[in-house]
């Protein structure tokens, strides 16, 4: 593999890795904001933006600096979350019926 293609693999891997987590992370804090105030429901875009930015840029920035990275897979675990969470309540609808 060459140098081109390994680092256009990286910026794509942190491209997804990023915006996954991001949109993630931002689901989770929406729920936790929506329980602590009780003005309604504020909208999950804000949310979802801000986590997938933040992380997107994070991760960017990490790799930059050349000093290891191991911990960026740990960034999988929310959306490994997300993911089972979102399949238990789909199969929670589709039983409710």
């Amino acid at each position: 593999m060459t140098e081109a293609t390994r680092s256009a693999s990286r910026i794509l891997y942190d491209l997804v890795l990023g915006v996954a987590a991001g949109v993630s992370l931002g689901f989770f804090a929406w729920i936790v904001s929506d329980r602590v105030g009780g003005d309604g429901t504020p909208p999950f875009w804000p949310f979802a933006a801000a986590g997938a930015v933040a992380l997107v840029a994070l991760l960017r920035w990490r790799r930059r600096r050349r000093a290891g990275g191991r911990w960026i897979h740990l960034l999988w675990i929310p959306v490994v979350a997300f993911v089972v969470l979102m399949a238990m309540i789909v199969i929670a609808l589709r039983n409710f019926q």
